[in-house]
């Protein structure tokens, strides 16, 4: 198996290596790249099972990264991506790095995803194939009906099923699904606690509370406390599965919103930082803030673009 690195010009790699080196892969089956046309230079020459990447390189970012890597062009044979943790300026939304196919990993647990995408049935650990494959758990002790729930969502989605509370609840902590359909009365844990457990932990988790209790008081007291959507037995099949779209969408363009502004914040910080380093004549804290502002906001700028701002009047 040959991995593809990327990685920022200016970036220590000895950490990378030495995972590389526990994983036993030897320096000929591990490729370093530090720029866009190296990357796609090397998918074109080298075969390359797994890609390993910074949040940033030079003039491109995990985002458009990943689209790249994804493209016709480049994506003949499906293959994991790994984004190392640490070179993240802030949090990366699952749901996100879901879509666009790549999985966020510490450094220090490199080796052992990588060990585990070369056993053989591993093929899909650690990067989507499908990356717009989501994962939805069902929790329902009516057997049939989480059987015909699950049987209509499958083809769709990875799907997982409990049938007690507590159970249920460990398999979201384990996992964290993108979407919950949930039960109210279950045995061990009730889908009211369970509900309460999730949004404390992540207040943008998408929940269906699936249940044979049409109470308008009660539907609104579960959504006042965090449930996306009240469904009523009996239900189709094919309501079921446009609400579960519906909210897919809906919780990807909250996460995008939330990153949105989780990185503005970071900006806004470092530009702060990056003013009083000048107005102290702070050099290589100046650079240093700099360098950080780049990995945050990719210089993709055209010659032309450059040559207008420079000539610009503030």
């Amino acid at each position: 198996m040959n991995v593809l690195v990327v990685t920022d010009p200016f970036s220590d790699t000895a950490a990378i290596k030495a995972q590389m080196t526990a994983a036993g892969f030897s320096t000929e089956s591990v490729v370093y790249v530090k720029s866009a046309r190296a990357l796609m230079d090397a998918l074109l020459i080298h075969r390359c099972d797994v890609i390993v990447a910074e949040y940033a390189i030079a003039n491109m970012d995990i985002w458009r990264l990943s689209t790249l890597i994804n493209s016709l062009r480049f994506s003949t044979q499906p293959r994991p991506t790994f984004l190392l943790k640490e070179t993240c300026e802030i949090d990366i939304p699952l749901l996100l790095a879901k879509e666009y196919g790549f999985t966020v990993v510490s450094i220090d647990d490199l080796a052992g995803r990588l060990i585990a995408v070369r056993e053989p049935g591993n093929g899909r650990f650690g990067g989507a194939m499908n990356p717009a494959r989501h994962s939805v758990l069902i929790i329902e002790d009516d057997k049939d009906a989480s059987l015909t729930a699950c049987h209509a969502l499958k083809d769709l989605y990875d799907v997982d099923v409990a049938d007690d509370g507590l159970s249920g609840y460990e398999l979201w902590e384990a996992k964290h699904h993108d979407l919950v359909l949930l039960d109210l009365m279950l045995p061990n844990l009730s889908g009211e606690d369970i509900l309460s457990n999730m949004i404390v932990i992540n207040k943008h988790q998408s929940v269906i509370i699936v249940t044979a209790l049409d109470k308008p008081r009660l539907q609104h007291k579960l959504l006042l406390n965090g449930a996306s959507e009240y469904l009523c037995k009996p239900f189709s099949l094919d309501a079921l599965k446009a609400l579960c779209q519906k909210l897919l969408n809906k919780s990807k363009l909250l996460h995008q919103a939330h990153y949105a502004e989780a990185k503005l914040n970071a900006i806004r910080n470092r530009v702060w930082l990056l003013d009083y380093a000048l107005s102290q004549n702070e050099g290589d804290r100046v650079k240093e803030i700099m360098a950080s502002l780049k990995g945050m906001l990719p210089n993709n700028l055209t010659e032309d673009e450059k040559i207008s701002l420079i000539a610009r009047e503030f």
